[in-house]
């Protein structure tokens, strides 16, 4: 099944290549799912399968997009062209022994996001688990709404809200890491030093996190 209605004024095919580069944000998050056992992964809103070219060799990548980009580099196997407002079937990915859920920026766009993430406790089972990176919509860089935020967000939530979020889908967060963006190369560091030292609910990081990235295991509901 592929259903790609695009939202009004967004094209979709067009800014989906915005994301087809290494940048840090991607890189941290290779680093975190290189540190776990899973190698079986599937990305959500996966663009041009840019992250698979940044995994090791040992996993096995499948990915969904509401684009076609990634269709003649994974193949009908292990891709699926899906707009994930317009359907929560991921059957398609079901008993394909997918260990990890990966989902980098996606959420905001997601107008039902609970439904989605029971969607995913279905397709990696209890045990499983989920990454995912996350605006921190409470940052100084994202008060300024006009400005700041792109049309398509539709899920904008605290740290706290994603947290119950997840929890009422059958996810228990087991780490929270903030990401600080670039912003000169002396200043990124320490910036990242204090964040990870104060830690995801002190009131300076939450203003100065760009992201959080959360790690998540599916439990038995």
């Amino acid at each position: 099944m592929s259903t790609t209605a695009i939202p009004s004024g967004t094209n979709w095919q067009k800014e989906a290549l915005r994301y087809d580069r290494f940048h840090p944000r991607m890189q941290a998050m290779v680093r975190l799912m290189n540190a776990g056992r899973e190698r079986r992964v599937l990305d959500v809103g996966c663009s041009a399968a840019t992250l698979q070219r940044l995994l090791p060799a040992d996993f096995e990548y499948f990915g969904c997009d509401i684009t076609d980009h990634a269709a003649s580099r994974l193949g009908s196997s292990h891709f699926q062209q899906l707009d994930l407002n317009a359907t929560h079937d991921l059957s398609f990915f079901e008993n394909r022994g997918i260990q990890l859920i990966h989902m980098g920026g996606f959420l905001e766009y997601v107008e039902q996001p609970r439904e989605l993430l029971r969607s995913f406790h279905r397709v990696v089972g209890a045990g499983g688990r989920l990454i995912m990176s996350m605006t921190n919509f409470e940052c100084h860089r994202y008060q300024d709404v006009a400005k700041s935020h792109h049309r398509a967000w539709r899920f904008k939530p605290k740290l706290e809200e994603l947290r119950e979020t997840l929890a009422s889908q059958g996810w228990c967060v087991e780490r929270e890491v903030p990401f600080i963006g670039p912003s000169g190369r002396w200043r990124t560091r320490l910036y990242r030093l204090l964040a990870y030292a104060r830690g995801v609910d002190h009131p300076w990081t939450r203003q100065h996190a760009w992201l959080f990235v959360t790690i998540a295991r599916a439990i038995e509901r």
